[in-house]
């Protein structure tokens, strides 16, 4: 096997061990940068709702794009740290722990304290 290919192996089954989503859906056109609407939810709020936890945008406008949720009401969730392009009614999300083994993550940033 080539490098490239054992490589990509890996990182699936990494991806798949570490990653848990909560929940997926489609970005309301109400969306901004600092937080995305999804009227079709019913979330449970803040305090106890999304906070802390990963919004990735995984298809459209913003894809690839992360942010890390500081609260949420039913159908709104607010970023920690605005993002670099405003979802819009194209853009599909999900919510989950993904990422959150390689350490603190804000909006397409990754710190760790190394010991």
């Amino acid at each position: 096997m080539e490098y490239l290919t054992i490589v990509r192996q890996l990182k699936e089954v990494l991806r798949a061990i570490v990653e848990v989503s909560v929940d997926t859906g489609v970005a309301d056109a109400t969306s901004t940068v600092n937080f995305l609407d999804d009227s079709s939810k019913s979330w449970p709020p803040s305090p106890g709702g999304f906070e802390n936890l990963l919004l990735e945008i995984t298809a459209s406008t913003g894809e690839g794009n992360f942010a890390k949720i500081a609260s949420n009401t039913a159908t709104r969730i607010t970023f920690a740290v605005a993002m670099p392009v405003a979802p819009d009614a194209t853009s599909q999300y999900r919510i989950g722990f993904f990422g959150k083994m390689a350490g603190e993550i804000s909006s397409r940033a990754i710190t760790k304290t190394i010991k």
